[in-house]
């Protein structure tokens, strides 16, 4: 991710990314790999044989 910040908002600036900086700490800590009858694009349940991910769209075989 890339954020352009003008100099004025160094303390939001700071305030945001401690915020995703925790946020993405979080998601890793979490463990949300997929599994095999996961969406390798969203991580959505799929039923087995399923060609189409019902939440992405994506194209799975």
């Amino acid at each position: 991710m890339i954020l352009a910040v003008a100099r004025t908002d160094v303390q939001e600036t700071q305030q945001l990314l401690a915020s995703l900086a925790a946020e993405e700490s979080a998601a890793e800590s979490s463990g949300q790999e997929p599994s095999d009858d996961a969406c390798p694009a969203c991580c959505s349940s799929i039923a087995p044989g399923t060609e189409e991910c019902p939440d992405c769209g994506i194209r799975l075989q």
